[in-house]
């Protein structure tokens, strides 16, 4: 269900944002790689929105690191750079604008990370990309420039594709698979190990929401939280800077319904409430300082949060109100119309 202000899905990449309201999709940041779809390579940064075309029925948006995907009408769409096949498109060559992958439709839920993809079509999962770090699940090391379906389950919830590391969400169960070095993957296992097919992580069976960062990772089970991998500067959550091999529970509360976990850093929603820690640099925890935070911290004193977003050293999120979002701003990543960091929450302003 979209918010009150008509924005209802937005996805952040290392120095560029999107956001869909109504339908529509808007971009607007770091332009290095073509990434963000206005149909040039030139590198231009975008400091404030630029809407992608005249289509109104968009309803999924991925940005990953140098590539981004998107969803219409079910129909799968893919631009930016494509070296390691990551567009999914048969080929390697780059896309400035938003290209469609394929004829299939049944497209839903999409994701991208570090020079590879993910997406769920009529509950299969599909890989393509990079696949050095057996990041794919497909039990081998081999790039794939077009999706290829992974495992022959139909239950796919959601899915999630960090650095080296996917996480995966069937039938209410957690699964894991690629490389990790900081226990990211959450097997408990070694800290260091891989995984080159999907392996099911905890015997539970409630999982609901999953998000792999470059080095850590995030859950929500029952409507609590749980974080694993690598713990430097407090972006676990648990109050001590050092890695989890398993879950982790953080926390005493029920009632978490989102969260995002970004370069060195988390946010998530309780309640309606926006909470962040870990690393603060550049102020991506909007809490007004750049002073890091080894626990949950709340960001002011709003509610109606519906969803968040954590990019490398920037966010941005949903309220009942507005799009909001702060951190870095070198690349205009934030979409404020300038290049000043913002140390708490700054609404965009969208034609």
């Amino acid at each position: 269900m979209g918010s009150l202000s008509g924005w209802d899905k937005t996805s952040i990449g290392d120095f560029n944002g999107f956001a869909i309201r109504d339908g529509e999709l808007w971009a607007w940041g770091g332009n290095a790689s073509g990434q963000l779809g206005i149909g040039t390579l030139i590198h231009v940064s975008e400091n404030a929105p630029v809407r992608l075309g005249q289509y109104s029925d968009w309803t999924h948006i991925a940005a990953g690191t140098s590539h981004s995907l998107a969803v219409r009408d079910g129909m799968l769409y893919a631009w930016g750079l494509n070296h390691r096949g990551q567009l999914g498109l048969g080929d390697t060559v780059n896309r400035w604008s938003p290209t469609r992958v394929g004829v299939l439709t049944g497209w839903g839920v999409v994701t991208a990370g570090l020079d590879y993809s993910l997406g769920i079509r009529n509950g299969e999962l599909h890989a393509w990309g990079l696949n050095s770090s057996w990041q794919l699940g497909l039990g081998n090391t081999t790039d794939r420039n077009a999706p290829a379906r992974v495992g022959t389950r139909t239950d796919w919830a959601s899915v999630s594709a960090g650095g080296t590391h996917t996480l995966g969400i069937a039938n209410g169960l957690l699964f894991a698979w690629g490389r990790e070095g900081d226990g990211q993957l959450g097997d408990g296992g070694a800290a260091s190990v891989t995984l080159i097919t999907l392996t099911q992580v905890t015997a539970h069976s409630d999982w609901t929401h999953v998000s792999a960062g470059e080095t850590h990772s995030l859950g929500i089970r029952n409507g609590e939280l749980f974080a694993w991998g690598n713990g430097v500067n407090g972006r676990l959550g648990d109050n001590a800077p050092h890695s989890q091999t398993s879950p982790l529970r953080i926390g005493t509360r029920t009632d978490w319904t989102a969260i995002s976990a970004g370069g060195s850093h988390s946010l998530g929603i309780a309640n309606g409430e926006l909470f962040s820690w870990g690393l603060n640099t550049s102020g991506q925890l909007g809490i007004n300082s750049t002073v890091q935070s080894l626990t949950p911290h709340r960001v002011g004193l709003s509610s109606g949060w519906a969803t968040v977003d954590a990019g490398t050293n920037h966010s941005a999120g949903i309220n009942s109100t507005a799009y909001l979002s702060w951190g870095n701003n070198a690349s205009g990543q934030l979409g404020v119309g300038n290049t000043t960091n913002r140390l708490l929450p700054t609404a965009i302003t969208f034609p």
